[in-house]
C-alpha cells in the first residue's frame, strides 16, 4: 500500500480513537466536519486503486493512483522552462492550468492561448480550464479575441 494512504489511513484511525477513548456518544460538529473531510480525502486516494497504478506520463515510473500528486511535487522539481511570446520564463512547478500561466506571464485573461506543437503545422488551443505540462520546454503565444 502507498505511503499517502497509510498516512490517511492512521489518521482516521486516530480520529476513531480520539472518539471512543473520550467515551463521546455524539461528536461535535466540528469534528464530525473533520472527519467527513478526512473519509473523502481517503474516498479520493483509493478512487484509483480500482484500475492500478499508472505510469508517469514525465518519467515513465509507475506510480501508484495515490502517491500521483506526491509523486509530481517530489520527483519533478524544476526549474521547468517554457516560453511564451519569444521570451522564456521559469518555474518550479511541473504543470499548470492555462489560467495560472495567463497570470504568472501577466497576460490579459481575455486573451486566447495557443501552444506551438514541434512537427504539427497547426497550432494548439488552449482554454482556462485545461492544464499545461511544463517539463517539455513548451512554447506558447496569446491571440487577443476577434472582433468582427
Amino acid at each position: 500500500m502507498s505511503t499517502h494512504l497509510e498516512e490517511l489511513l492512521r489518521r482516521a484511525r486516530a480520529k476513531s480513537d480520539e472518539r471512543t477513548n473520550a467515551n463521546v456518544a455524539y461528536i461535535s460538529r466540528v469534528q464530525s466536519r473533520q472527519m467527513r473531510a478526512l473519509v473523502a480525502e481517503l474516498a479520493d486516494a483509493l478512487q484509483g486503486f480500482l484500475i492500478g497504478p499508472a505510469e508517469c506520463l514525465m518519467c515513465g515510473q509507475r506510480v501508484e493512483p495515490g502517491d500521483q500528486a506526491y509523486h509530481l511535487r517530489s520527483a519533478h522539481l524544476g526549474p521547468h522552462v517554457f516560453f511564451f511570446d519569444g521570451r522564456k520564463y521559469s518555474t518550479d512547478r511541473p504543470s499548470m492550468m492555462v489560467w495560472e500561466l495567463k497570470k504568472f506571464v501577466m497576460c490579459t485573461s481575455t486573451y486566447q492561448l495557443y501552444e506551438e506543437r514541434e512537427g504539427d503545422p497547426t497550432d494548439k488551443a488552449r482554454f482556462d480550464g485545461e492544464a499545461v505540462d511544463l517539463t517539455r520546454r513548451p512554447h506558447f503565444f496569446n491571440v487577443p479575441p476577434a472582433t468582427m
